[in-house]
């Protein structure tokens, strides 16, 4: 299963580049003969450095002021990831093919590894399927709606104080916030972060990274390799593991999606770039609001 899972992914990364408009023209610093060299810059996000004042609102209107806010940060981030992948798919795809990597590829690559901890040589083929794995987003409704349980609704003295919409923990003393029910002889803090960005960062990171998480990668690539699609609700069972109420917390995440939909719903047909395995101009068609 594992091998067949494997020759598919490199298939899928090959046919990525095939696909792209003008991805195998000639012309001059191109790192193979026939290949497009992949420029490998990226663009930042504008920072957010504090929350608003969420509790000034009603409910509706909270949901509504959350949602606006959170969202294109999400994006963002969700996009830095997009750009990473659709580079890394294009460096996968011409490595199959017998190309050597310019320094700046390698480089790219092994930042890659660090960032998410896939340990190894670059030049091993397993590290680039792992790689295939891990770097990808998590749809905006989900990530949207566990910021939302996380954070109520973005007014915790973790988010206020810490910028922390997900919950995060840290390890090391004065890391970040000591919770006030933390049990004793416990040492984990709340996480605090310089900007909105940050957390939201590392909670992507997070599922993209830790052990705990990977059924919601192996589910997530699943869903890539039968629907081509990211569906919010179903990827939901992959993260038991997010919180010690299992089941429960899972049940919670759906019935948010459920009942905030309308608040996903202009956001159903997205472009999905480095997502789709079909055509770099497929579109979700995500009816329901929940799919990405």
């Amino acid at each position: 299963m594992i091998q067949l899972q494997n020759k598919v992914l490199s298939i899928i990364s090959f046919l990525a580049v095939l696909l792209l408009p003008g991805g195998c023209e000639q012309g001059q610093g191109y790192a193979g003969a026939g290949m497009q060299k992949v420029e490998i810059s990226r663009r930042e996000p504008v920072a957010v450095y504090q929350l608003p004042d969420f509790s000034r609102y009603g409910i509706t209107e909270r949901k509504k002021m959350f949602f606006d806010f959170i969202r294109p940060i999400i994006r963002d981030e969700n996009q830095r990831i997009r750009e990473d992948k659709w580079k890394f798919r294009k460096l996968y795809a011409r490595s199959l093919n017998g190309y050597d990597l310019s320094g700046d590829e390698i480089d790219f690559v092994t930042r890659l590894m660090d960032e998410y901890r896939v340990k190894g040589d670059y030049s091993d083929n397993f590290t680039w399927e792992v790689l295939m794995e891990r770097i990808d987003v998590v749809p905006l409704p989900l990530a949207s709606v566990q910021a939302a349980i996380e954070s109520g609704w973005g007014t915790s003295r973790f988010a206020r104080v810490g910028n922390n919409l997900f919950g995060q923990w840290c390890f090391r003393e004065s890391c970040g916030i000591v919770p006030d029910q933390r049990p004793e002889g416990d040492i984990y803090e709340v996480a605090t972060f310089g900007t909105v960005n940050e957390s939201v960062r590392s909670y992507l990171r997070n599922l993209n990274t830790f052990s705990a998480y990977q059924p919601f990668r192996s589910l997530r690539l699943r869903q890539r390799l039968e629907e081509g699609s990211l569906n919010s609700y179903q990827l939901a069972e992959g993260l038991r593991a997010y919180s010690t109420r299992r089941g429960e917390y899972i049940d919670e995440i759906r019935l948010m999606l459920r009942v905030n939909s309308e608040f996903f719903e202009d956001f159903s047909y997205e472009t999905l770039l480095a997502e789709s395995d079909k055509s770099s101009h497929l579109l979700s068609q995500g009816g329901t609001g929940i799919s990405h």
